[in-house]
């Protein structure tokens, strides 16, 4: 499910136009079932010729979209809206480098949950995405959503400093194949999109 919103004057109707073509029949579909599986990540901000980005100066996921945790409390609102159905979270998560805004994601994210019960919506369950570091669709391991770290050297390869098997101290992420971990939010979008295309450091 979406959270659009509209930004600009006279992109009142945009939201929706965007988002019923995709939506609209999955939320048709689900009539008559015993509940209703969503899942948001983050918000799109648009205009009247349609999506316009992150707002300037926005904090950022590792895969590029803007950390928007209560976009998933307005997902729920929105399906059950539509549905009338029990909705259960299927995914809710954040790519990060940095466990402390997770926490803060998961946190603010679960805040929004807990209004939803608080208006009587029926959520049965909420499910994080991932338990463990995972491989990212075309960006590789390069977007860390797990609560537990892991690592994927390739065959053979030792493994990854900071991880369990290769030492550091308690609470270090291991680096992507033994590489170092990128600092900041920019440099790690960087360096997924240089493994994503095959390219080494």
């Amino acid at each position: 499910m979406s959270d659009n919103l509209a930004c600009e004057p006279g992109a009142e109707e945009t939201p929706e136009a965007l988002r019923r073509p995709d939506e609209g029949p999955l939320l048709e579909a689900a009539a008559g079932d015993d509940f209703l599986g969503v899942q948001a990540y983050t918000r799109m901000r648009v205009g009247r010729a349609g999506p316009l980005g992150p707002a300037q100066h926005a904090e950022q996921t590792l895969t590029g979209w803007e950390s928007w945790p209560e976009a998933l409390e307005a997902a729920v609102g929105g399906a059950h809206g539509e549905t009338g159905l029990p909705v259960l979270v299927t995914e809710s998560g954040v790519s990060a480098a940095d466990d402390a805004r997770r926490i803060e994601y998961v946190q603010r994210a679960l805040e929004g949950t807990r209004r939803c019960l608080d208006d009587d919506l029926p959520v049965p369950g909420y499910l994080y995405w991932s338990a463990l570091d995972n491989f990212e669709w075309v960006l590789g391991y390069g977007p860390t959503f797990g609560l537990i770290t892991s690592s994927a050297p390739p065959s053979g390869a030792p493994p990854a400093e900071g991880s369990p098997a290769g030492g550091g101290g308690p609470g270090q992420r291991p680096a992507l194949r033994g590489s170092r971990r990128p600092g900041s939010a920019p440099e790690a979008r960087e360096e997924c999109c240089r493994r994503a295309a095959g390219e080494e450091e």
